[in-house]
């Protein structure tokens, strides 16, 4: 190859990533078929700097088409410039609502999705299997992915799970202020501890409690305690 001048833009086949480059970590072997031809493997192929966008680091994948410029026309002086999409190969999530729709996404489907379309702004972030965090004008909502859904709205928060849920603390408070906290289940409702108080004065001590009405639960509680148990309305 010789130092021929090359000006404007050439399409680039990547046949290597290199990123333990210490010098110009994101470097590419490219091939570039309409300057050098193409031949099995990578013979044909150069080394091509990168020119990422300040405070981005992307590498293509293997195989995937780079747009490429030679730095003063120099072909030994190879820098990849982005991305060229063909048909078919565009971001799953990427559509014609660009550019109210801006994308972020991997080769396996990793993404982070800005939508600033009018009534639809949004921020969404999504892995490859289905566990979605979304933020928009209602508020924030978690799924994963699955049956479980946690959404957080200026109504209050609400945790819809296909499973049971399971909270683990040095120490667990619930104040609800002024407002009531009501209990449902189709089945037993269970309380264990050294000492449990219920309501705000003395009734008096009960040793166990099973399937009794208990102050003014209004429902069958099963409590179950190895020690002494307060009951207060």
């Amino acid at each position: 190859m010789t130092a021929t001048s090359f000006p404007g833009l050439y399409v680039g086949h990547v046949e290597v990533i290199e990123n333990d480059d210490d010098e110009y970590p994101g470097s590419i072997k490219v091939s570039i078929p309409s300057i050098f031809g193409r031949s099995e493997g990578d013979e044909a192929a150069v080394w091509a700097r990168p020119c990422f966008t300040y405070g981005h680091f992307f590498v293509p994948e293997v195989g995937d088409k780079v747009w490429l410029a030679f730095e003063n026309g120099n072909s030994q002086s190879p820098v990849w410039l982005g991305v060229w999409y063909p048909a078919g190969k565009t971001p799953t999530n990427a559509d014609s609502a660009s550019p109210k729709k801006r994308v972020i996404q991997t080769a396996t489907n990793n993404s982070i999705i800005f939508n600033d379309a009018d009534g639809e702004e949004s921020i969404e972030i999504q892995d490859q299997n289905g566990n979605k965090v979304l933020l928009d004008g209602d508020g924030i909502t978690i799924l994963n992915g699955s049956d479980t859904k946690i959404e957080m709205t200026s109504s209050g928060i609400k945790i819809d799970a296909g499973a049971k849920i399971e909270i683990t603390s040095s120490g667990i408070k619930i104040d609800a202020g002024a407002s009531s906290i009501e209990a449902t289940s189709n089945s037993s409702i269970m309380l264990k501890s050294s000492d449990i108080q219920l309501g705000n004065s003395p009734l008096g001590r009960v040793t166990t409690a099973i399937d009794q009405w208990v102050g003014n639960l209004g429902a069958p509680v099963t409590l179950v305690t190895p020690g002494s148990l307060s009951t207060k309305a």
